[in-house]
Parts: structure tokens; C-alpha cells; sequence
């Protein structure tokens, strides 16, 4: 799931997990930025769960001198310097954990059972194409009173959402068509489809809007399981 900061990327994550869950379906969600937490944390000395704190994320570290926030983008991309991938390869690894340890699987002869992976935080190019080759697909997720703040994080969902050809080109990327959404890479279209949060930035959600939000998660969920290149391990 692909969106600006507070599109509720998290939100339509767990709705998606929950309509899986009632299907009786065994989910995760596995974020690229989970194993950069973790790293962040062992590199730093501090506890992972300050880096999802929002009270906590921008205040200066007196021992660093820095943000827990800065200390995230420092070996990101230190690492990114080593292997464009690394973060990429972690997701994957993580992943894969996921499916093997599956606590739904009863079947003592295949310790291996598919789990439904939510990502909420796809950000980059290299990040949408990981998600096809492992064959699910990359949502765009939209929201009323929501714009890009120009943080070079979330400039894959700006050009997606509104033609840029100078940005598209810095992303290696190009448009298809007339349409933002058809920004593709190596020739392949980076999104599969784009929702619209039923509730407005700031506000507070009502239950037919909850409901409408169910609604889609649904709906996002049957596009992945129908989806032709879906392939399903069986003993």
C-alpha cells in the first residue's frame, strides 16, 4: 500500500487483514521499513518501538545529537549506498519467514503454508517491483485533504497521483498514458489499483464510513486472490 503520510496506509492494512482473518485466512503485516527499525535500534541502542512513537520520532537523542527519525534515514541509506536492495532483500527474507512459521499450518508433513503479506509502507520503485515478482499487488491509497509534503519518501505516490514527467524521470519511470496512474517501470505499471479513504484527514470516522472502508478492504482482497499470476503451494 502505496500513499502520503496520514492516508491511513495502517488502517486499510488492518481492515484488509481483518476481512482476510474472517475468511478464515492466516495474515502479517510486514513493513520494508520493520527490518531498518530493528537494525536502527541494535546500531543506536535504543528500543524499536521509539521509532513508531510520534511523540518520539522527531525529538533530538541528546547521546547521537540527532532524531530517531534522522537515525532511521542515516543507515537507510548508508546501506541503500551498499545495495540499492538491502532493505528490499530484508522484506523478502522476512517474508519468507512469514509463510514457514505460519502458527494456521496443522499439517505436521509441510512446515511451509501461505500467509496474505500487508506492506503499508511502499515507498519506492525497486519496493513495488519486489511486491509483483512475489505476486501480490501495489495499492495507491488516496485521501481527501492529504498532499505531498515534498519529502523525497513519498515522490512515487506524488507522481502517481499527478503527472510529472521530470520526477518520473529521476524515478527511472515513465507514464503509459494520459493517466498518472499508468507510471510504469521496465514496462511494467507500478500500481494495480487506487482507493480513496472514505474518511477525510482530521476527521472522525462514522460507522457508515467504517463500514465503507470494510467494503474496500474487501474489495482489495478479492483483486489479490483472483489475481492470475497468484499462485498457491499445496502439499
Amino acid at each position: 500500500i502505496a500513499g502520503f503520510k496520514r492516508c491511513g496506509k495502517d488502517t486499510l492494512a488492518r481492515a484488509i487483514a481483518a476481512v482476510a482473518q474472517s475468511r478464515g485466512m492466516a495474515t502479517a503485516i510486514i513493513a520494508f521499513a520493520d527490518p531498518l527499525r530493528q537494525a536502527a535500534a541494535a546500531a543506536y541502542g535504543i528500543n524499536a518501538a521509539e521509532f513508531t512513537d510520534d511523540t518520539l520520532k522527531d525529538k533530538v537523542v541528546e547521546a547521537w545529537g540527532i532524531t530517531r527519525r534522522q537515525m532511521l534515514i542515516n543507515l537507510g541509506e548508508a546501506m541503500r549506498g551498499v545495495d540499492p536492495d538491502h532493505w528490499v532483500k530484508a522484506w523478502r527474507r522476512a517474508v519468507t519467514k512469514a509463510h514457514t512459521l505460519n502458527p494456521w499450518n496443522t499439517n505436521p508433513f509441510s512446515p511451509y503454508c501461505p500467509t496474505l503479506i500487508l506492506t503499508p509502507d511502499l515507498r519506492r520503485v525497486n519496493e513495488a517491483q519486489a511486491i509483483h515478482a512475489a505476486g501480490g499487488i501495489n495499492v495507491l491509497l488516496r485521501r481527501s485533504g492529504v498532499t505531498w509534503d515534498g519529502h523525497i519518501n513519498e515522490v512515487l505516490a506524488e507522481v502517481a497521483q499527478h503527472r510529472d514527467e521530470a520526477l518520473a524521470a529521476k524515478l527511472q519511470c515513465e507514464y503509459a498514458a494520459s493517466n498518472p496512474m499508468s507510471i510504469s517501470a521496465a514496462g511494467r505499471r507500478l500500481f494495480d489499483c487506487v482507493v480513496d479513504n472514505p474518511v477525510a484527514a482530521g476527521g472522525t470516522s462514522t460507522d457508515e464510513q467504517q463500514e465503507q472502508l470494510y467494503q474496500i478492504a474487501a474489495q482489495v482482497l478479492d483483486r489479490v486472490l483472483t489475481r492470475p499470476s497468484l499462485s498457491v503451494v499445496k502439499d
